[in-house]
Parts: C-alpha cells; sequence; structure tokens
C-alpha cells in the first residue's frame, strides 16, 4: 500500500487550519504521512498543530522559525518517506477523496504526476470530467497557457523521486513558477483529470490581488529562468512562454497605474518587454482585455495608464 507524504506549511491562518487539517485526516485513503510546518506563526497555529499530532499519530510536526513557504515546503520535503508527496496550503481544503483520486489516476495511468480540478471563483461545475495525458513538454505548455491547470503546487501528487535535487527556492516569491516545470521535465507521464477536488481561497498573495513592490519581480526572473530553460529544451513552445511573461508584465503595468507606483527604470524594463513580443501576444488566447492594454502599452505606457484610470472610474 503505497505512503503519502501531505505537507501543509502553516504561518498564521488560525481562522482556516483546523478546516485544512480535518480535511486531510478525514480522507477515504488512509496511508498517510501528514507533516506540518510551523513557519514561526505568531498566532496558535503552532499549538493546533502539536494539538491534532498528540490525536493522530500520522501527524508530524516541525517548528522553525519564518521563512517563508519555499522554506517550509523543503523542510517538508526533507523529512518525507512516502512514495508520493502531495500539497496543500493550510487556508485551503480538500475533498474527502482527494488522495485517493490522485493516486488511483497516477498509477491506473503510470504516470508520475497527477492533477486535479480546483473549486474556485471562476469553476462551473460540469456533470463530466475530461482525463488528459501529457509528455513532460505538453504539460509544460499547458501549465504556461493556463488551459487547464497552472503552476501550483497543491492541485498535484508527485512521485517523491522527482523532488531528488529540487527544491522550492527559498528567499524567493511565486516559488511555484521556478519548480513546476522542472518536476514536470523529470516525469516520464503527467496525467490531469477535470474533477475539482481542491478548495481552494483566493488570498491576497495572488498576483492579481498583491500591491506592486520590488520582490514582484522575482516572478520576472522566474519567467526569464523558464524561457532560458524551454529554449534549450523545447525550443518549440518558447512563443508560449515568452506570452506568459508579456501577461506577468502587463499585469504589473496595471498594478503600477491602479497604485500610481513609480520606479523608472522598472516600467521602462516592463514596458520594453511588452514591445518587444506585442505581435506574439495579441496572437495569443488571452483576454482580450489583456492584450488591448498591452497594445496601448505597447505605444505608449502613459497614455495606456490614463485610459485604465479612467476606465477604473466608471
Amino acid at each position: 500500500m503505497y505512503c503519502i507524504s501531505v505537507i501543509i506549511p502553516v504561518y498564521m491562518v488560525e481562522n482556516y487550519i483546523d478546516e485544512c487539517i480535518n480535511s486531510v485526516i478525514n480522507q477515504t485513503y488512509t496511508n498517510l504521512e501528514i507533516i506540518l510546518i510551523d513557519d514561526g506563526s505568531k498566532d496558535r497555529c503552532g499549538e493546533i498543530c502539536d494539538e491534532y499530532a498528540i490525536k493522530d499519530s500520522r501527524i508530524k510536526v516541525i517548528h522553525q522559525s519564518n521563512g517563508g513557504l519555499s522554506k517550509a515546503r523543503n523542510a517538508g520535503i526533507d523529512i518525507a518517506t512516502g512514495d508520493y508527496i502531495g500539497f496543500v496550503d493550510s487556508d485551503d481544503y480538500i475533498e474527502e477523496d482527494m488522495f485517493e483520486f490522485l493516486l488511483q489516476l497516477a498509477i491506473s495511468n503510470n504516470a508520475d504526476i497527477s492533477i486535479c480540478g480546483t473549486y474556485n471563483k471562476d469553476l462551473h461545475l460540469s456533470s463530466t470530467y475530461k482525463e488528459y495525458c501529457y509528455t513532460p513538454k505538453e504539460a509544460i505548455k499547458t501549465m504556461l497557457a493556463e488551459k487547464k491547470f497552472n503552476t501550483s503546487a497543491w492541485d498535484k501528487l508527485y512521485k517523491r523521486e522527482l523532488f531528488t535535487e529540487i527544491r522550492y527556492p527559498e528567499g524567493k516569491i511565486y516559488e511555484d513558477l521556478a519548480t513546476t516545470y522542472k518536476l514536470f521535465h523529470k516525469a516520464s507521464k503527467i496525467i490531469y483529470n477535470s474533477k475539482p477536488k481542491y478548495y481552494y481561497r483566493m488570498n491576497s498573495e495572488s498576483i492579481m490581488n498583491r500591491s506592486f513592490n520590488l520582490r514582484n519581480m522575482d516572478l520576472l526572473d522566474a519567467s526569464i529562468e523558464l524561457i532560458e530553460f524551454v529554449k534549450i529544451e523545447y525550443p518549440s513552445i518558447t512563443i508560449t512562454a515568452y506570452n506568459r511573461l508579456v501577461r506577468y508584465c502587463v499585469s504589473f503595468l496595471k498594478t503600477i497605474s491602479d497604485e500610481n507606483f513609480y520606479d523608472e527604470e522598472i516600467i521602462r524594463n516592463l514596458v520594453s518587454t511588452v514591445r518587444k513580443h506585442i505581435l506574439k501576444y495579441l496572437l495569443s488566447n488571452y483576454k482580450i482585455t489583456s492584450k488591448l492594454f498591452a497594445f496601448l502599452i505597447s505605444i505608449n505606457f502613459s497614455f495606456a495608464s490614463l485610459i485604465n484610470k479612467t476606465v477604473n472610474r466608471l
């Protein structure tokens, strides 16, 4: 019977942690190693984790000083002994059969990574769900195009051996973008079923919700690193990788416009990236509003910003 190591980084989520942990300990698949990493929470999260460990022998708790999501995940990976690894964010929760579903999906398709659908505000429930099998290149392209799944760690189940020599980048944000494609690349096969099993709570750390600051540039650094990787390993999907980079630049420039943030060098670099790749982006499948704003940016950012602020006031 395969063992699944479920890694849950915990930080300042006292109002959500019970629902999260209960959704994991009550899984229909019971052969779990549940690793809770208290990342220096200043609320009662650490105590709550210890209380659950007393009740359930499958739970291991790590207490560490605050080091961020990557450091917490890596601490869990380092001690994981399961055949597979899965992640759950501590302010989210999962359906009671998620890990049974993902494990069966992986085994029946001889896949190294299995992926399920996610409940979120944009989900339209269906009576039928589709299943897709991918090569590493196909999975990376689908991830970059954000057509069915994205870079997130938590809707996936991975063979533990994939993490040999791969860890999340510490001290950085947008760690999933910097890591998931590397795991896909190492996998022999990736299987996705659109049936939703993971309940995701939109939070302030989302790219669309976060105020702009210099740390946002971590996302662009990770995107450029990914592009260089794709150029070598999968050159036929390079355009898709560039379009994803432009989409991030457009999102950041919109946030900069909304917040009246001003850093001439950052704005100049973002605008330059949009201009350089605008034709490819206009032919992409991204939303027409994003492509229109990108087009305006490529002409004149000040004008695009004025239009954006005018539209926001309507």
